[in-house]
């Protein structure tokens, strides 16, 4: 069991298959009909040795999607008005190619 709080719903039940686990990467990929979150960690096997493992992967339509995108959103920047700005490496952002530099631009609006 991890060691961070999982959000409940009132009534709701876990499965027996249910999964609780930490991400450190993760990956998007699309469809026509679906979108597919992998989320897994980087396993250090020692010098040079980085091996990525997938952990779950989860299947969701666009609707429920860019529902959670906006929750996210929504979580993050009350997260932030909180804590304070979560700053990312340059190397990072360079690494994002154009398609997500919308969203950042309006992840820093919300911090102005």
């Amino acid at each position: 069991m991890s060691q961070f709080a999982t959000p409940t719903i009132a009534g709701a039940t876990r499965s027996d298959d249910y999964i609780d686990t930490y991400a450190s990467l993760f990956r998007i990929g699309s469809s026509s009909t679906d979108f597919t979150l992998v989320f897994g960690s980087l396993d250090d096997r020692g010098f040079n040795n980085v091996q990525s493992l997938d952990r779950v992967a989860v299947h969701i339509s666009p609707q429920m999607l860019k529902i959670m995108s906006l929750q996210l959103a929504a979580n993050l920047k009350a997260y932030e008005d909180v804590l304070g700005t979560i700053n990312l490496s340059r190397n990072v952002m360079h690494a994002l190619d154009g398609t997500y530099q919308a969203v950042f631009d309006q992840l820093t609006l919300w911090n102005k």
